[in-house]
């Protein structure tokens, strides 16, 4: 899963520990979303095989598209 941020979406406050100036890509290996994720430009995200880390795949894909983000897939 791969997606470039399509506009300008508000973006929640850093945690204080973080910079919050803009980042060009994050590569995803957790099973949630960062907080800071409207700090990076770009995601790389991985679908897994098994069931369970592959539905919560699914899931940071709704949560990516909900905050506006433009996704696309490719095989790996």
């Amino acid at each position: 899963l791969a997606g470039r941020k399509r506009k300008p979406v508000p973006r929640p406050q850093p945690p204080p520990q973080r910079n919050a100036q803009s980042r060009d890509l994050l590569i995803n290996l957790q099973p949630q979303l960062p907080e800071y994720i409207n700090s990076f430009n770009q995601i790389i995200d991985f679908v897994p095989v098994e069931e369970q880390p592959k539905a919560l795949a699914r899931e940071r894909y709704k949560q990516l598209r909900q905050l506006g983000w433009a996704l696309s897939t490719e095989q790996a």
